[in-house]
């Protein structure tokens, strides 16, 4: 069996019989979906840039339909999965090739940076939607971090990540993920591409890590302000920072006016650069 037969093997068509196999079926409390359409497959592969010497981290493989596509391209793939019966499932589809390490495991709490090492890894992962921004920082947190990372993600997540300033879906993950990552949309993911069909639509996003930060500011102070200026969402810039680092307005007003900003604006309508230049004047007058 070729590695492209192997590969459509784990379509629909046969998905179910291989879990049922093994007598596993997809667990809702773990928000497992399995994606079962190729195409999007190979358009995750193609967004990972994948060469003969890179490793590779896949978060949730499950069954291993990606993984088939991704181990015989690179030079180590480490698997990370949750749940046993589905490890028992990826051991057996990817038992050919020696380089891939299954893992099993809590993305959130397992040993990431000792698994990682010193960097040079890319990741893939279909996120459950319900830890999807806290795997997504504690990747993106790590020192260093990955070279890149492609994630299916819900779709509302990635208009999130991809917003612009002033937009509705602009806010605090968008920032907050502008101090660590580039993100780019790679494709939108309907509900029939997966089994079972989630409620909702997804979509594939592509982060490429900054080597160093690209704005002159402490991310503690940057993530502070950040938190501080979209907790109160609906009020002004100076009022949120206010309430949220607990300091008088007057001494939040002049921060604000000496990083060159109205106080009456709002954290929606500002870029991540404008959150770096507040952080610095907030952090240098001590109102952290």
């Amino acid at each position: 069996m070729t590695d492209a037969d192997l590969a459509e093997r784990l379509s629909y068509a046969t998905l179910r019989r291989v879990l049922s196999a093994h007598g596993v079926s997809p667990r809702k409390s773990l928000g497992q979906h399995f994606l079962i359409d190729d195409g999007v497959r190979r358009d995750i592969v193609a967004a990972l840039e994948l060469a003969p010497d890179d490793q590779v981290l896949e978060i949730g493989p499950g069954p291993g339909n990606l993984t088939v596509r991704i181990a015989p391209a690179v030079s180590h793939v480490i698997a990370v999965e949750v749940d046993p019966g589905l490890a028992a499932v990826l051991a057996e589809q990817v038992g050919r090739w020696q380089n891939v390490d299954i893992r099993v495991a809590d993305v959130l709490s397992c040993p990431l940076a000792e698994w990682l090492g010193n960097g040079g890894w890319k990741v893939a992962g279909n996120l459950p939607y319900y830890i999807t921004s806290p795997v997504l920082f504690r990747l993106l947190e790590l020192s260093p971090p990955p070279l890149l990372l492609v994630l299916m993600v819900q779709r509302e997540v990635a208009d999130r990540l991809l917003a612009a300033p002033g937009s509705q879906d602009y806010g605090l993950l968008t920032v907050s993920t502008a101090y660590h990552a580039t993100v780019e949309l790679v494709r939108t993911v309907s509900p029939h591409h997966f089994w079972p069909e989630p409620e909702v639509s997804s979509a594939v996003i592509k982060l490429k890590p900054y080597r160093s930060p690209p704005f002159p500011v402490a991310p503690a102070w940057y993530a502070r302000t950040a938190r501080a200026a979209f907790g109160y969402r609906r009020k002004t810039l100076a009022n949120a920072l206010a309430l949220g680092l607990g300091q008088p307005r007057a001494k939040i007003n002049e921060a604000i006016e000496a990083a060159g900003f109205d106080p009456d604006v709002r954290a929606e309508e500002l870029p991540p650069a404008a959150f770096a230049a507040l952080a610095t004047s907030l952090g240098d007058r001590g109102l952290f």
